[in-house]
């Protein structure tokens, strides 16, 4: 939804998102509510979505709110040094859910749109690195939800980009070959090679903590 796009190609951000709900009566029903959001992202996208749309609305019930979580252990400090050449665009750290994919690939888009890479180029982009987080949230955090991520941006030159996913996980045991893509009927493992096909180089660095993959992407 937060991913509609408007003529002048800027997005639908969260903050209109929450005004609309926000402005729903609480005691709105969830078909109405979605019609709401719904017609908002038609009209910013001038009735042309760019993306299909999948919508939940859940209702929390303030009378039965769950005891306290206890607070996860502290977690440890990611390296996030640059590369000497190497200019920073963003560096995120995420708790080791799922839904941190959407707020990287908006976050992608804005810098590579910035940089003028072509639409296929940011879309193929952002599968890839997509592709890393979600690797990153299965395979790399060990302790599920208590575990975190980061995912650091690098501009190098003028017709470049870097992508590196940390976790804490123990990475590759043959970091030398990228598997190839499996069989139309495997169920899984087309992570890497998908990094690979739509990026331009994907590179394995040591970090003082878990595992890095590095995507880089080149400007045609």
């Amino acid at each position: 939804l937060s991913e509609a796009r408007s003529a002048a190609r800027e997005l639908l951000d969260l903050s209109r998102i929450t005004e609309t709900i926000a402005a729903a009566p609480k005691e709105a029903d969830p078909d109405a509510l979605v019609t709401d959001l719904v017609r908002l992202a038609m009209q910013w996208a001038n009735n042309k979505p760019h993306d299909d749309l999948a919508l939940m609305v859940i209702r929390r019930d303030e009378t039965r709110l769950p005891e306290a979580v206890p607070a996860p252990e502290e977690h440890p400090q990611f390296v996030s040094d640059n590369t000497e050449g190497e200019e920073s665009l963003f560096d995120f750290t995420f708790t080791s859910l799922p839904d941190c994919a959407a707020e990287v690939r908006q976050v992608l888009a804005h810098w590579m749109e910035t940089l003028q890479f072509s639409q296929t180029e940011i879309e193929d982009y952002q599968t890839a690195v997509t592709e890393a987080v979600t690797n990153a949230v299965r395979h790399g955090s060990p302790r599920g939800a208590a575990d975190q991520f980061q995912v650091r941006g690098v501009r190098i030159g003028q017709d470049t980009m870097a992508v590196s996913v940390i976790d804490s996980g123990p990475g590759l045991v043959n970091r030398r070959r990228l598997p190839d893509m499996p069989e139309p009927e495997a169920t899984g493992g087309r992570g890497l090679p998908l990094m690979r096909l739509l990026s331009d180089g994907v590179q394995f660095p040591k970090v003082e903590i878990g595992s890095c993959v590095r995507m880089v992407k080149r400007k045609k």
